[in-house]
């Protein structure tokens, strides 16, 4: 937003296995984007301004861009994308950590579209990489539902 006027909205549907932190990485990374497909645009709409500015209120989502070590396809894509922005741009770019749940306006209308877009359905899953936290987790599960119907059939360990 720019003095309090909208420049864009969007949203869209992730699928099941996304994380906040996918859902939060991929809004930056859409935002550059977009930025970079709309270079004449938004030179018009960064007029006086003295950066470009991305708010959060994933203090992990903009950690992880700032790590040494990026890891997961989602995060290295929305480095990349910044990078390329931040060559393209005569601004500074920046990502700022904002309280969430605060009444701000754009953290307000952005949970709104959040929120939107998980109720939409479109096509075949997964739409992001299914992370290793759910891979693994879903793999625990398995094996402790098989692990417990052997021990409760076992009854010459116990």
């Amino acid at each position: 937003m720019k003095k309090d006027a909208l420049l864009k909205d969007d949203h869209t549907y992730l699928g099941r296995t996304a994380t906040v932190f996918q859902a939060e990485l991929t809004a930056i990374n859409e935002a550059a984007k977009w930025m970079l497909g709309n270079q004449e645009q938004m030179d018009k709409m960064t007029q006086g301004c003295s950066s470009i500015e991305f708010h959060s209120d994933s203090q992990a989502a903009i950690l992880s861009l700032h790590g040494e070590l990026m890891r997961g396809k989602t995060t290295i894509a929305c480095a990349e994308h910044l990078a390329a922005l931040a060559i393209n741009s005569p601004l500074p770019i920046k990502l700022r950590w904002i309280k969430g749940h605060n009444d701000s306006t754009g953290n307000e209308l952005a949970d709104m579209l959040a929120k939107k877009g998980a109720t939409m359905v479109q096509g075949p899953e997964p739409f992001l990489p299914v992370p290793d936290c759910q891979l693994k987790g879903r793999i625990h599960k398995g094996t402790r539902k098989k692990w417990n119907k052997l021990w409760w059939k076992e009854y010459t360990c116990r």
